[in-house]
């Protein structure tokens, strides 16, 4: 399952003409300002018929990237405070039928975000 989830995503940067490489757990790439970029296997959610995945990027400029349908792929750039340095990549990534949760931490708390791909409205959870 962890090689079909890599396959899957590492197509998607392929169309985007990225040229990556990939070990166990993980796509791994330089982009075109000489940072690295990766995504891990435990950054990816599918549904079945949709595919999202965390982008991390060693400078901090962080991405979500949503496979909505085939030829729509949303990209959400998450409000990020590391300074600019990577973040941890998300905690957590998970498909409910077309919604998507995503958690991941800023400089100092956990963040959770609700995206609903039909809509494409995304809630901020917020703790008391």
């Amino acid at each position: 399952m962890n090689t079909d989830l890599l396959n899957l995503v590492d197509e998607e940067l392929f169309l985007d003409n990225i040229d990556t490489e990939i070990d166990d757990n993980r796509i791994f790439w330089m982009d075109n300002l000489g940072a690295e970029n990766e995504v891990l296997v435990n950054q990816i959610a599918t549904n079945g018929s949709q595919l999202a995945w965390w982008q991390k990027n060693e400078v901090g400029k962080e991405l979500l990237r949503i496979k909505i349908k085939d030829g729509l792929i949303m990209n959400w750039r998450p409000p990020i405070n590391t300074m600019g340095l990577a973040s941890a990549g998300c905690s957590f990534i998970e498909f409910k039928d077309h919604l998507l949760t995503v958690t991941y931490r800023d400089k100092h708390k956990d963040r959770t975000f609700n995206i609903d791909t039909q809509t494409l409205v995304i809630i901020e959870l917020k703790r008391n």
